[in-house]
């Protein structure tokens, strides 16, 4: 399967408004559709990824917006930003960063990008 179909695939979970895949780099090898960010904020993200006190601190910028980390452990960040937000986990060959809006909740897009992230592990991402 290429990058781009495991991208549209997290996006058609649900509560997910628009995912990318991105490398530990920073560089997006896919994004669906809906994904908001820009390349500078995906490597932003994936410079946090693993410095939870470092994602605390300072949060992290998608769609130009600031987003406040509410959960940051290592290969893990959730973040908010008005009625929208954000998570981003790390899988053994990358990052998915996805988004939602209201009336999804924080908690449905984690879960949503975590059993996702389960089906790339298993298929060796």
């Amino acid at each position: 399967m290429s990058w781009q179909s495991w991208a549209d695939n997290v996006a058609a979970y649900p509560g997910v408004a628009g995912a990318a895949l991105v490398g530990f780099d920073g560089s997006i090898w896919a994004q669906s559709a809906g994904f908001v960010g820009n390349a500078a904020e995906a490597a932003k993200i994936a410079s946090m990824i693993d410095s939870p006190d470092t994602a605390r601190a300072s949060g992290f910028h998608l769609a130009g917006k600031k987003h406040f980390v509410i959960i940051a452990t290592p290969g893990q960040i959730s973040g908010k930003a008005g009625s929208a937000g954000a998570y981003a986990a790390k899988s053994k060959t990358c990052i998915v960063i996805a988004h939602y809006v209201e009336p999804t909740t924080q908690q449905e897009l984690n879960g949503s990008v975590d059993e996702f992230v389960a089906t790339l592990v298993a298929a060796g991402c």
